[in-house]
């Protein structure tokens, strides 16, 4: 890993985060993961301090700090805005087979509340030592009633005007992780499990890979063929496609995968 680590020192900017593409405006996203991948909070975390907006990266600046123990006060402030933050509520609907009176949350304040941003946040939260707050059950059933008939989960809906949605690896395992410390949701999270081992018996990429690795860590099932094959896609320059997001998390899947396993399992 001596390669990618070296590609991602020499990815970080002037202002102390990383870009998404070398060369590229900083940005949250790849900060989190790179100071993760890195255990380095120094720079990073000053840059992720100096971000007052919100936006649904406050989830993954929160998880970052917290498990990184740094820079206290940030990460009480983004937990006010987390816990301030939540997707809109829809009414009963014949479009689709949901419960739309749960919030979790958005990837744009004020919208629909989706997935990925809502598995964010309940990791956040949880890591953040707020795992028994009210918005963290509520996001958890939300989960569990966006999980899809095959077993895995959709960006935000599972059935759409009578069809069933497909689910896809990424948003899977960020579900999964996210509803650690859920006893009740186990036969669901087994589920998602089953489905990505079979999606990836057909189907690989390196980022199915990588997250598929940091959900089978923390649940106890085989990694060693996703990472042989998620190895084998490294590039000369030491990257996973020349990006800093998924160099960082492959490397946190290769290296310091258990960083997505909490305290609540």
């Amino acid at each position: 890993m001596l390669k990618a680590d070296k590609f991602l020192r020499d990815a970080q900017n002037a202002d102390g985060g990383w870009p998404y593409l070398p060369g590229g405006p900083s940005a949250v996203e790849p900060t989190c993961f790179a100071m993760l991948a890195l255990s380095s909070p120094e720079r990073g975390a000053e840059f992720l301090a100096r971000d007052d907006e919100p936006q649904w990266t406050d989830a993954l600046a929160l998880f970052a700090l917290s498990r990184l123990n740094c820079l206290p006060a940030s990460q009480e402030k983004l937990v006010t805005r987390l816990l301030a933050t939540e997707g809109k509520r829809v009414g009963p609907q014949t479009e689709n087979e949901l419960d739309g009176s749960l919030r979790g949350w958005p990837w744009v304040t004020g919208s629909f509340s989706w997935v990925e941003p809502t598995s964010y946040a309940l990791l956040a939260l949880k890591a953040g030592g707020h795992g028994l707050h009210p918005r963290v059950a509520e996001g958890e059933r939300l989960l569990l009633d966006r999980a899809c008939v095959d077993g895995g989960w959709n960006y935000g809906n599972r059935v759409v005007m009578g069809a069933k949605l497909t689910a896809f690896v990424p948003t899977t395992a960020w579900a999964t992780l996210a509803l650690q410390g859920h006893r009740d949701a186990q036969p669901v999270v087994e589920r998602g499990l089953d489905f990505m081992e079979a999606e990836l018996a057909r189907r690989q990429s390196a980022l199915t890979l990588t997250l598929a690795i940091l959900s089978f860590a923390v649940f106890g099932r085989a990694t060693g063929k996703c990472a042989d094959a998620l190895t084998r896609r490294q590039q000369d320059d030491g990257s996973w496609r020349g990006e800093v997001r998924l160099t960082a998390l492959a490397m946190l899947a290769l290296e310091k995968k258990d960083v997505f396993k909490l305290t609540t399992t």
